[in-house]
């Protein structure tokens, strides 16, 4: 089992503490999606959904009907790099 690092983007660390803040429940769900990418990040709860058209690895698990958590996975550096955690994609 590889251990995985995490990066957040700047876009993804304000909409962390705004969950944390507004949506408790909300950001137990991200905390528990997040426990599951560092055990396998094509894999777990959310609905794991590899966007296609991207030239990097990225990926989304659902955090609500609403919000996903979009992510890209760097394999040879073990990391996986949070983008987004709320939103629908491009939103």
């Amino acid at each position: 089992m590889k251990n995985w690092e995490f990066s957040f983007s700047h876009l993804s660390i304000k909409q962390k503490a705004f969950l944390k803040k507004n949506d408790p429940k909300g950001s137990e769900r991200l905390n528990n999606i997040l426990k599951s990418l560092r055990d396998n990040p094509r894999m777990g709860i959310g609905k794991p959904e590899r966007l296609k058209y991207k030239e990097q690895e990225m990926w989304s698990r659902r955090l609500d009907k609403k919000n996903r958590v979009i992510y890209e996975i760097h394999e040879i550096e073990n990391l996986i790099v949070v983008v987004s955690c709320m939103g629908h994609y491009e939103d």
